[in-house]
């Protein structure tokens, strides 16, 4: 949900209430999305106090994962992408130097650190929460574990270390193409310089982080998704292209009649009826896929959805088509995968999608199969046989 590449919507970040937004994650090499930290054997963890020596108690910082991650295949390498919520009780500030990921062994001299990430040192204020948004990328020189822990290192050589967490393993959900064609970007997908990411939003209370593998779809042409009128919707390339479903699966939410918005250019956008939490996501499609797995089609054409809550759909069935409905700065499909059918009171769950083709690339390696689209690529979708893409 956006309309310029990487750009964070403002009433997104106005919703986090309380959460500060610790970005704590070394620069990334450029082969890996940025915010990743390549995955080593750093040795084993320095010994550190975990109280000052004036101090009878331990540190005061509750440290959480809400949503354990799951190997993210990408290009040949794995990701794990999560969260790491802290929330200090104590009446002091801490200042944070940085945060370990660790994997335990059976005894203590087993762990080793396979990644630290170092950062400008940051003030955790008494009684404040913070939230860390790591990634760590795994080439095959280390093995992705099966349990990982944290620790977080303070400015007066103190150290906190949370419990060890179970890494989700099993197969990801293999889903068909949400399009059809050439000449697709993977836009907005997981990176710390995607709002998807680090779009934490408070709702009912409790955090939530839906469009953590989000992606929005668009079509650029020399650098361009439009030619001609850049407040016409019908100017931009993605616009009225077919959207469909995933897998075979059942509608659950199916809205439409909600008009497209004049895009966003320089003098400003206003949205064409006014954003309310209920209808951000504008004409929108929502399939229960099973499994406690939902996949959702946002920023639909007017008009276009063709289906009813209720229905069975099979993979490849025609859905909609793409328009600028919603929260829409610009036309584009904004698809997510989450466990639960709200577009934002839910969590994001990673996917990998059958196959696809590097767009501008030939060979073996253009085809990707059973990967996410990771970087922000250039995509091809071929069409599948006997399905709604040949029609």
């Amino acid at each position: 949900m956006t309309g310029g590449r990487g750009r964070v919507l403002a009433h997104a970040a106005r919703a986090v209430q309380g959460v500060v937004l610790a970005m704590l994650a070394c620069a990334a090499c450029a082969a890996e999305p940025p915010g990743c930290v390549k995955a080593a054997d750093l040795g084993a963890p320095r010994a550190l106090p975990a109280a000052s020596a004036d101090s009878l108690l331990p540190v005061q910082l509750r440290m959480e994962v809400p949503v354990a991650p799951a190997p993210l295949p990408s290009m040949g390498r794995s990701y794990l992408y999560y969260e790491l919520h802290l929330q200090s009780f104590s009446s002091e500030a801490m200042m944070l130097i940085s945060v370990e990921t660790i994997v335990p062994g059976a005894r203590t001299d087993e762990a080793r650190v396979i990644a630290r990430s170092p950062a400008q040192v940051r003030e955790l204020g008494p009684r404040q929460g913070a939230v860390v948004f790591l990634c760590l990328a795994f080439d095959g020189a280390v093995p992705v574990p099966d349990n990982i822990q944290h620790r977080v290192l303070l400015a007066d050589g103190t150290a906190v270390a949370g419990a060890p967490l179970a890494v989700v393993r099993g197969p990801l959900p293999v889903l068909g193409a949400p399009l059809a064609g050439p000449g697709w970007t993977a836009g907005n997908g997981p990176s710390l310089e995607a709002h998807h990411r680090i779009g934490v939003l408070v709702l009912d209370g409790r955090p939530w982080l839906a469009r953590r593998y989000a992606i929005d779809w668009k079509k650029y042409r020399n650098g361009r998704s439009y030619a001609g009128d850049a407040r016409d919707v019908h100017s931009y390339f993605a616009y009225g292209e077919k959207v469909f479903a995933v897998a075979d699966g059942m509608v659950v939410v199916a809205q439409d009649g909600q008009p497209d918005n004049v895009p966003r250019t320089a003098i400003g956008f206003t949205p064409a009826v006014p954003l309310t939490m209920e209808n951000l996501g504008g004409n929108m499609v929502t399939l229960g896929l099973g499994g406690g797995r939902f996949a959702t089609y946002a920023h639909l054409q007017p008009g276009s959805v063709r289906v009813q809550a209720g229905d069975r759909v099979r993979r490849g069935q025609w859905l909609g088509r793409i328009g600028g409905s919603g929260d829409a700065r610009e036309p584009h499909l904004h698809f997510q995968v989450t466990d639960g059918p709200a577009i934002l009171a839910s969590e994001g769950l990673p996917y990998v999608l059958d196959r696809y083709h590097l767009g501008g690339q030939t060979g073996g390696a253009a085809e990707r199969r059973h990967e996410f689209p990771l970087g922000e690529p250039e995509v091809d979708f071929a069409k599948e046989v006997n399905d709604e893409r040949t029609q």
